[in-house]
């Protein structure tokens, strides 16, 4: 087919063109919505008035028997009404079509949501989640190439301390900064509306009077905060007995590094070159040594 102009998205790209229809084919609002089609034109409603799917009576099948009409007059109008209007298709469905089982189990791996083998273009085209969390999120954890694992969302404001059980959370009302013990291996039931099971979480630590909003390890113990007025604060953790009791883990403040006058909106540490940057919403940068 030649001078065929294609849409501004499709990029001067046929492939790209048809690539974008299959997947909107393919796609859950489509999914959902074409048993209602196949419901008007092939099915149950096809001659439905409550639809408003009525269409000319000589355009379904079985509506005139041109054989038996003598009257040539008659037979050519009834003819020219089926080639102006077209044909309906036959009927092939009594009851309403059913829907496309879209709702997966979130028990099964990734690529086996729907009990057999997934290629990725699904999951990229799905809107189902591989994954939730009731809390807000603020990062998605890296996985290691080949991994078949889900993606774990990262809390806002909560971060793992490298190699350990515990997590540190801030960003709480009170403006402090917690340590807390979570132990994967013990595991109880927890009696709500549905039964659910989650992990023994004790709190170990607490420094008050630290209103940080941004926080990264930049090495496995050293933790360095971010306060509303753009104080940065080097923090030494120091664990014994695996930190899982109160007074386990101590928090020493090392150095207060001062300096920024706008607000610091990211942080990156770099253990191999032992450097600590802070950037701030003016695009302006510090640069620390470690």
């Amino acid at each position: 087919m030649n001078d065929v102009v294609l849409p501004p998205w499709a990029l001067e790209e046929p492939s790209l063109f048809i690539h974008r229809h299959r997947e909107a084919l393919e796609s859950d609002y489509v999914s959902r919505h074409l048993p209602h089609w196949i419901d008007l034109v092939f099915g149950a409603k096809q001659r439905d008035p409550a639809s408003f799917n009525c269409y000319h009576p000589l355009s379904y099948r079985g509506g005139v028997d041109l054989e038996s009409i003598k009257d040539e007059s008659e037979k050519a109008a009834s003819t020219a009404i089926i080639h102006n209007f077209g044909q309906t298709p036959e009927q092939i469905f009594k009851a309403p079509h059913p829907h496309r089982f879209l709702s997966g189990k979130n028990t099964l791996p990734v690529g086996q949501r729907f009990g057999v083998a997934e290629g990725w273009q699904l999951l990229l085209r799905s809107i189902l989640p591989i994954t939730e969390s009731a809390t807000p999120i603020d990062d998605l954890v890296e996985l290691s190439p080949g991994s078949d694992a889900k993606p774990a969302p990262r809390q806002k404001f909560r971060l793992d301390v490298p190699g350990t059980y515990l997590t540190v959370q801030f960003g709480f009302a009170d403006e402090s900064l917690r340590v807390y013990h979570q132990d994967p291996t013990t595991v109880f039931p927890r009696v709500s509306f549905f039964l659910e099971y989650t992990t023994d979480i004790q709190l170990v630590h607490l420094t008050e009077g630290i209103d940080a909003r941004r926080a990264i390890f930049a090495a496995p113990h050293l933790l360095i905060t971010v306060s509303t007025d753009s104080v940065l604060t080097a923090w030494r953790m120091q664990i014994k007995n695996q930190g899982f009791r109160r007074g386990d883990v101590q928090l020493t403040r090392e150095v207060t590094l001062r300096g920024h006058t706008s607000k610091v909106t990211c942080l990156a540490a770099s253990a191999a070159w032992s450097l600590l940057v802070s950037g701030t919403e003016v695009r302006l940068l510090f640069r620390y040594g470690l």
